[in-house]
């Protein structure tokens, strides 16, 4: 568990890590994560404290945890609502109800 935890701690460090050095060249990223960096270099920048490297790592590794659970509970459901192809043809079902 401590070892699938630092990996993504180490992840998450990276993204900061490059958002930050993209706000400094003021490249143009639309990305949530870009758009939150910049504006937290625009408060230091005023002056103010904005969020420290902690937070932000730990806001990255919220999204992280958070999109992989979207993405397995939509795998996991997807196979129990395709519906099935008719006993007497081999029909490819294209649609989903929702």
């Amino acid at each position: 568990m401590e070892a699938a935890r630092n990996i993504i701690l180490d992840k998450a460090t990276n993204i900061i890590t490059e958002k930050e050095d993209q706000d400094v060249a003021h490249t143009n990223h639309k990305d949530i994560i870009a758009l939150s960096s910049k504006d937290n270099l625009k408060m230091k920048e005023a002056g103010e404290e904005g969020l420290s490297f902690e937070t932000m790592r730990d806001q990255v590794m919220t999204f992280l945890g958070a999109g992989h659970d979207t993405t397995a509970t939509g795998v996991a459901w997807t196979p129990l609502k395709v519906p099935r192809p008719s006993p007497g043809g081999n029909q490819v079902a294209y649609s989903i109800p929702l």
